[in-house]
């Protein structure tokens, strides 16, 4: 998995957000949960790629708190994926899956390494995080309207 990878899923996610801010009030109820996850999701991966920046000049505390939130990003992407599969949602879940797998096995897939490999990376990690941020006040809102 590489970085245009992430940037494809969160491409369904957002196209997923933008749909469901038309849809009925009820199909907006049944995703209340999945956008809650998507909130948490969204707002986790950015704080990562923040924290992420400096990670060569950290200390090993700092790596280890890094470690901690590969885990946690593994669990929330892995419970979006889990909310999607409930909505038929299978593009999505099988995306959100496929991220929640990535952030468990950082020794596998260390987004650092991505963020190093050659072709724009630090571009297109901003380009990340600007959609991540994107996600996160769409979900918000929608949420703001249901509840």
């Amino acid at each position: 998995m590489d970085i245009s990878d992430l940037l494809e899923i969160t491409n369904h996610v957002k196209r997923w957000l933008i749909n469901l801010h038309y849809a009925q009030k009820e199909r907006k109820k049944q995703s209340i949960d999945a956008l809650q996850s998507v909130v948490l999701a969204a707002w986790e991966t950015t704080v990562y790629l923040c924290e992420i920046r400096d990670q060569d000049k950290q200390s090993i505390e700092k790596k280890k708190k890094l470690a901690a939130r590969e885990k946690k990003l593994s669990e929330f992407w892995t419970e979006l994926s889990l909310h999607a599969a409930k909505l038929k949602l299978d593009k999505l879940s099988k995306g959100c899956r496929e991220l929640g797998h990535f952030w468990s096995s950082p020794e596998i897939h260390s987004f650092h390494t991505v963020m190093k490999a050659p072709g724009g990376q630090k571009k297109d990690s901003e380009r990340l995080k600007d959609r991540l941020d994107d996600i996160e006040q769409l979900a918000g809102k929608i949420l703001e309207e249901l509840i």
